[in-house]
């Protein structure tokens, strides 16, 4: 649903109707404040604010007949994805001594974590995958399927 604003043309012909966005709603609101979005150009994840948006400047809106209004499904979509990769190495040494670092069996709880990953060849976004947390792990940090099923 949007307004629309009635000006003449410079000839006084027919009126034109300019369409307006509709107004924000309080949950819009919320959304664009909690997923770190612009209340202008209605965009989540930005680096800007309404007033520093580049519309501003360029002095115009979201185009009216494509907009569509914000839910937290397209504020979840938009947000930034980092994406972490390491490559294994079979030479398990010890750089101050090259000796052999063996491999510790688990033997303690670990941490994890529930990560939706994304890539070149994810089809279904968001792949989710539980993953350990390790800081000083010399295993596999990231499975050779799991770079071949992401596409990197």
């Amino acid at each position: 649903m949007s307004r629309e604003n009635t000006t003449s043309t410079s000839a006084g012909d027919s009126p034109l109707k300019k369409p307006y966005l509709p107004k924000l709603s309080e949950e819009e609101k919320a959304l664009l404040n909690t997923h770190l979005g612009c209340r202008r150009c209605r965009t989540f994840y930005t680096d800007h604010d309404s007033r520093t948006c580049p519309m501003i400047t360029a002095k115009s809106w979201p185009d009216t007949t494509r907009y569509t209004p914000l839910t937290e499904n397209r504020a979840i979509a938009a947000k930034p994805h980092t994406t972490v990769a390491m490559v294994y190495s079979e030479d398990l040494c010890d750089a101050d001594t090259d000796s052999y670092v063996p491999i510790p069996p688990f033997t303690i709880p670990h941490l994890y974590a529930q990560l939706d990953l994304m890539g070149p060849a994810v089809e279904d976004f968001p792949l989710s995958i539980k993953a350990m947390l390790d800081i000083s792990s010399p295993a596999v940090i990231i499975s050779s399927g799991l770079v071949n099923q992401l596409g990197l």
